[in-house]
């Protein structure tokens, strides 16, 4: 069991760490928002390893992904709070973040303990997170009609995070589909989410590598 979950979990810890070396390499060019999304990087990079661990030793890695699941989403709307000038004045991203982390402390309290999978509060966190990166989208189309979209920082990695998070819900989806009529293909779902965090955080990687070369986006 323990060789196999290291497999599995396998490309999520070197994606992560291949974002996390690229990112500390190119630090002198990211700006406050990007380097937020590094620390993020870098603690999921921590929390994969220990899940390894305490999988292993504990058969329960619960508890740690619960605790980063708060933490990530902290850092993720400090992320669109300081890559959207309009958030950014009034804080409104801190507030957001803030109050999710609250949320979540709530849900783990009184709902869904730390022992189990959080879904709750996970299906909250993506919508946050998929809300900010459309808000993003709306306020780029906004700054001008003949904007090039594909030049720009804080374009890519919304679109990264959207597309993370879409297609982990899609996944989800298929997660009692897969469970009752092709029962031996359940262990798919979650080499599936590996990979896809993997192609994330390798996607995050070539963001930051190019990111002198993209063009601020600060309205």
């Amino acid at each position: 069991m323990s060789f196999y979950y290291f497999v599995e979990t396998s490309p999520v810890t070197i994606g992560g760490l291949v974002s996390v070396v690229v990112g500390i390499y190119r630090r002198n060019t990211l700006d406050i928002a990007a380097k937020l999304l590094l620390l993020n990087n870098c603690v999921g990079c921590v929390v994969e390893i220990l899940g390894i661990y305490a999988a292993v030793k504990y058969h329960n890695n619960m508890p740690i992904y619960g605790i980063y699941s708060l933490v990530e989403l902290g850092l993720i709307t400090a992320y669109f709070n300081f890559s959207i000038r309009q958030l950014y004045r009034r804080g409104i991203g801190l507030i957001i973040g803030a109050v999710g982390v609250i949320w979540g402390i709530i849900l783990i309290l009184f709902v869904q303990p730390l022992t189990i999978f959080n879904s709750y509060f996970l299906y909250f966190e993506g919508f946050i997170i998929i809300g900010l990166s459309f808000f993003a989208f709306y306020r780029l189309v906004r700054l001008s009609d003949d904007l090039q979209l594909a030049k720009l920082r804080h374009f890519w990695l919304p679109v990264i995070l959207c597309s993370f998070w879409t297609i982990t819900f899609l996944t989800w989806g298929l997660h009692d589909y897969i469970n009752i009529h092709l029962p031996h293909w359940t262990w798919s779902i979650s080499l599936s989410l590996n990979i896809l965090s993997c192609i994330m955080y390798l996607s995050i990687a070539l963001v930051f590598w190019k990111y002198d070369k993209l063009n601020p986006t600060y309205e």
